[in-house]
């Protein structure tokens, strides 16, 4: 509909193909383009399922009747997880139409006027499309700051969660889930290590925060101090959600605060290198691991230096 706004979603169909998806609520069917499909076809090691159509012709937006052909069966990856559901063959513009009967049988929720999908554990980010003779304007969703709902006063090395208040006060953002962005700039002036975090807003319309002083002094945050904003997940987001300790990002702050990435990229392992990409661990030699002590080593006179100064301290204060 002309000045209507279109909402689409980022499908990755392979390794080397990701495609934006149409979101359709009044689409009876999920659909994937001719074109898409041949270029499926082409495609190496993919296996397509086919199936028989679940009708014979449908009507498009503009009218016309199209006869179904072909219907196939295709798995995909929307934000965190994994989909398998059938799409009807056809000769569409858009690469691929995502129609109500999907959002039913996953129990995906829309939510139109935010450009939200809420699924059951998680709330993801649609990118919207305004059409018409001007380009096409993206609209971005907005990052809404997040403020103390009280004073705290934080000891060296402690650890507290923050109770902070949305600043929209519009109720939008309740059972909401998105990413908690620090403010830097009060990181840098108090500090403070803050951390990055899934949250969902609770039903007051507040969320929490962890934070850790990792300095020798106290730290004061007052009330209403804006310590990071909130913003909804994008799906490119929810594809790489990788959980991390909160104590590992204070870490990675205090030895880098100047990028605490490079880190952080040393203390946590991708799980997309896990598994069979690793080489297989070595046994342990047990040899070098073993320290002796008073009840196991027959002759200490025998032991290299290290191990013998191990010996004599064990040997003290077992006397002792």
């Amino acid at each position: 509909m002309e000045g209507s706004t279109l909402s689409y979603i980022r499908l990755k169909i392979t390794p080397n193909i990701t495609r934006r998806a149409l979101i359709d609520t009044g689409a009876c069917a999920n659909v994937i383009s001719t074109q898409l499909y041949k270029e499926l076809q082409r495609e190496s090691n993919f296996e397509i399922e086919t199936e028989k159509p679940d009708m014979t012709a449908v009507k498009m937006a503009h009218g016309s009747i199209v006869p179904v052909k072909q219907q196939i069966s295709l798995t995909f990856q929307l934000a965190h997880r994994k989909y398998k559901t059938s799409f009807l063959v056809l000769p569409i513009t858009s690469s691929m139409i995502l129609g109500n009967p999907f959002f039913k049988n996953n129990y995906i929720t829309i939510c139109p006027s935010q450009n939200i999908l809420k699924f059951p554990d998680l709330t993801v980010q649609v990118t919207a499309i305004k059409p018409g003779n001007k380009p096409k304007r993206i609209v971005r969703s907005k990052k809404t700051p997040i403020r103390t709902a009280r004073k705290y006063l934080v000891q060296p090395n402690q650890q507290v969660l923050l109770e902070c208040n949305l600043s929209d006060q519009s109720k939008s953002l309740v059972n909401l889930s998105g990413l908690v962005i620090p403010n830097e700039n009060l990181e840098k002036a108090t500090q403070i290590a803050l951390t990055s975090s899934l949250s969902t807003v609770s039903a007051e319309n507040t969320l929490y925060i962890p934070a850790i002083n990792i300095t020798d002094h106290p730290i004061t945050i007052a009330k209403n101090t804006e310590v990071g904003r909130f913003s909804v997940f994008t799906p490119e987001q929810a594809e790489n959600l990788i959980q991390i300790d909160p104590q590992l990002i204070s870490l990675a702050k205090s030895t880098n605060p100047d990028n605490p990435t490079d880190g952080l990229n040393q203390l946590v392992q991708d799980r997309s290198r896990m598994g069979k990409l690793q080489p297989p661990r070595p046994k342990p030699e047990y040899e070098k691991l073993w320290f002796p002590t008073p009840e196991t080593c027959s002759d200490p006179s025998t032991l290299p230096p290290l191990q013998k100064q191990i010996y004599d301290q064990l040997h003290k204060n077992f006397k002792n």
